[in-house]
């Protein structure tokens, strides 16, 4: 999917109605001043299933359950802040990293974009833990180079009350929820009523 904005969002809490409640977001790569914010070049989300088969009294019936995804993120350095924020790596007090060989940090996350036919919308991804990075992509995450890097998440549904276990709320431009500009953790959207 095309990315106009992506910002990870500590997660500092459970909410009794089953959302996560948030702290402010982390861009991956803060502009230099007067410097267009170009970051991501895309975003991939797939979800996995799990299925079984129902057969009773001559019937038979199929049912499908989501039990995760994969959000894979392509972008062009990380900043040393979000790298820690995701949980990929921790700072030194000299602001060097020491990259982690697991993690088990959670965070949300927004994406701001657009279809081909330019209609605007925004996803929030509400339970994400980031893979571990490898060498070849640790010697990338400055931006130094021309190709990016890929960050790969693994989310997981969560239980809400109002809409049951779902993996992601999409918001379209010009409905309730969602942000016209730059997104802040009052923004994180949690619905609007059950349906």
């Amino acid at each position: 999917m095309a990315c106009k904005q992506f910002r990870i969002f500590p997660i500092t809490g459970w909410d009794s109605d089953g959302f996560p409640t948030v702290g402010n977001p982390v861009k991956p790569c803060v502009p230099a001043s007067g410097s267009k914010e170009v970051v991501t070049s895309s975003l991939t989300a797939t979800h996995s299933t799990n299925s079984a088969d129902l057969n009773a009294d001559d019937a038979s019936e199929q049912i499908f359950a989501v039990t995760g995804y994969d959000l894979s993120v392509s972008i062009y350095g990380a900043d040393a802040d979000f790298l820690a924020a995701i949980g990929l790596a921790t700072k030194d007090a000299a602001g060097n990293l020491a990259f982690k060989t697991s993690n088990d940090v959670h965070v949300a996350a927004f994406v701001k974009g657009e279809d081909q036919k330019g209609k605007a919308y925004e996803y929030f991804f509400y339970d994400l833990v980031a893979r571990p990075l490898d060498v070849n992509v640790q010697t990338k995450v400055a931006g130094q180079v021309a190709e990016p890097i890929q960050l790969n998440f693994r989310g997981a549904p969560i239980s809400t009350s109002s809409y049951g276990d779902i993996p992601w709320f999409k918001v379209f431009q010009g409905n309730t929820g969602y942000v016209a500009g730059e997104v802040a953790a009052a923004d994180f959207y949690k619905g609007t009523a059950s349906v």
